[in-house]
């Protein structure tokens, strides 16, 4: 079970009908044995018992437009999961993203944004081979520098359709990454590195209440 070269070709291909019949084919299969995958890995990773569901989009409200990327969300409740802090597993034509998001305006993202802002030591762990995600439905990215990482929080902060995804990135070309072995280590560091500032951002929601 890993993705290939031609799970990144099928963003390019067919028409709604089509291009969902794949994703559904090729990508989703994929998505559920990663996400189970994850889900342990971030249980390991926490002190308590967390409710960590896995949501695999399905992309109901097309009726034209093939989607042009498709992930699956590890973490809110059963109901779903942009209303809180999740990771997430993202695939589109050029690369495959993994990190941590907040999209779709969560609960008391003003709040989180702030929280991240006053804490910048959460980063201590987070590489130069890190990127933001300013919105989960474009494909643009920039490199996690401290200037941009305040700019973003500032923006998720001030901004009520912001977003900010944290994580790291594969390019469709570094198909040696995708193996099995390498990419479930690669996953498992990723969380290991995003891990303490989920929880920091889980217990502002918490206590936002």
């Amino acid at each position: 079970m890993q993705f290939e070269k031609s799970d990144f070709a099928l963003f390019e291909q067919g028409d709604l009908g089509q291009r969902m019949t794949q994703i559904r084919t090729h990508i989703q299969p994929k998505f559920a044995f990663f996400g189970a995958f994850l889900a342990q890995v971030m249980k390991e990773q926490s002190e308590s018992t967390l409710e960590l569901p896995v949501h695999i989009a399905q992309h109901l409200r097309r009726t034209v437009y093939p989607p042009e990327s498709t992930w699956v969300a590890i973490g809110g409740n059963k109901r779903g999961y942009k209303k809180f802090p999740h990771f997430h597993l993202l695939i589109n034509k050029d690369y495959l993203f993994f990190g941590l998001a907040l999209i779709d305006q969560p609960m008391h993202e003003g709040a989180m944004a702030q929280l991240l802002l006053d804490q910048s030591g959460l980063f201590d762990s987070i590489t130069s081979n890190y990127v933001i995600i300013p919105d989960h439905t474009q494909a643009a990215y920039y490199a996690c520098q401290e200037d941009i990482l305040n700019q973003a929080l500032t923006r998720l902060r001030d901004v009520k359709k912001a977003e900010f995804m944290l994580g790291r990135m594969i390019a469709k070309d570094q198909v040696a990454l995708l193996e099995n072995k390498a990419f479930q280590a690669w996953l498992k560091q990723t969380v290991i590195d995003l891990f303490p500032i989920y929880q920091a951002l889980l217990a502002c929601q918490a206590s936002a209440y």
